[in-house]
């Protein structure tokens, strides 16, 4: 499935335009599942490492390639390590993505009997009335390069990237549970690292 979207995102980014090798892949999963379907054949190609080595196998991307799984934070997580190195000049640009699948029972199980799905079958984030959360399927990827190049290329340009911060929750009141203090502490660093005043964000998502 990530396969198909990254082909779609490099048609959306003008890639096959101007083709690069120099290009880097960061990709992000979480609950490998598919190697609970009992296809021992397909061992080497259930690996988290063949999501983002199946795209530069495909076409030809020579710059890092990776898969991280760091749960709900992946998808920025691979973002995060992608900026760093196109600034670090590791690659030109970089196909960012990110997959979840349910291709098996045993998430819902493990999520269930952990008390984490919603019984009412609704998200209230942020609400006093949350009651856990009910997970999704969906696949995403982006192409990332500096404005410049971006410009220079004729690329269609959806957003810019002031800057982005990592960090983990360190010891929290449980094992699975936010820390609100870490969280803080992120926003914090990538709000200086962007020179962005708090005061002027008008949209959040979370």
């Amino acid at each position: 499935r990530l396969l198909e979207i990254t082909y779609h995102a490099l048609e959306d980014a003008g890639y096959f335009a101007s083709p690069s090798e120099d290009t880097g892949v960061f990709t992000a999963v979480m609950f490998g599942h598919y190697q609970n379907l009992d296809a021992p054949a397909g061992a080497i190609s259930s690996s988290f490492a063949s999501i983002a080595n199946r795209i530069s196998y495909t076409f030809d991307f020579q710059g890092p390639s990776l898969c991280v799984d760091t749960m709900c934070s992946g998808s920025l997580t691979a973002l995060h390590l992608a900026i760093n190195s196109v600034c670090n000049g590791e690659c030109s640009q970089a196909l960012v993505g990110a997959v979840n699948l349910m291709p098996h029972p045993g998430k819902l199980k493990l999520l269930s009997s952990g008390r984490f799905l919603s019984p009412s079958g609704r998200c209230h984030s942020f609400g006093i009335e949350a009651d856990g959360y009910v997970p999704g399927e969906g696949a995403i990827a982006l192409m990332i390069k500096p404005l410049a190049k971006a410009q220079a290329d004729g690329d269609r340009i959806h957003a810019l990237i002031r800057a982005s911060a990592l960090n983990s929750g360190g010891r929290s009141s449980g094992f699975t549970v936010p820390s609100p203090r870490a969280q803080e502490k992120v926003i914090r660093q990538a709000l200086a690292k962007a020179g962005v005043n708090a005061a002027g964000i008008d949209y959040v998502e979370a």
